[in-house]
């Protein structure tokens, strides 16, 4: 009986890590391209790109998407629900 349990346990850890490695890569991808925005918004403000202002919309669009830290409706007690939150 404990060797079924420790198959169960073992399954259920399983899936968990390959849940977390999984929002783990989407994390790391989503900031990849965040850097990416952020870096053409400097290269527009040190005059280097032209200013176009479809792209500045949608980024506009994605930022007003994203949660803010110090908004207090992305006040969470713990870590573990704001990637359920996003999941």
């Amino acid at each position: 009986m404990a060797s079924i349990s420790n198959v169960s346990d073992v399954s259920r850890e399983s899936k968990v890590s390959e849940m977390f490695s999984v929002q783990c890569s989407a994390i790391k991808m989503l900031l990849s391209r965040l850097k990416i925005v952020i870096n053409y918004v400097k290269a527009v403000e040190r005059e280097e790109l032209e200013f176009n202002h479809d792209v500045m919309r949608d980024i506009k669009g994605l930022v007003d998407r994203l949660p803010v830290s110090c908004s207090p409706n992305f006040s969470y007690p713990r870590k573990d629900v704001i990637l359920i939150y996003f999941t």
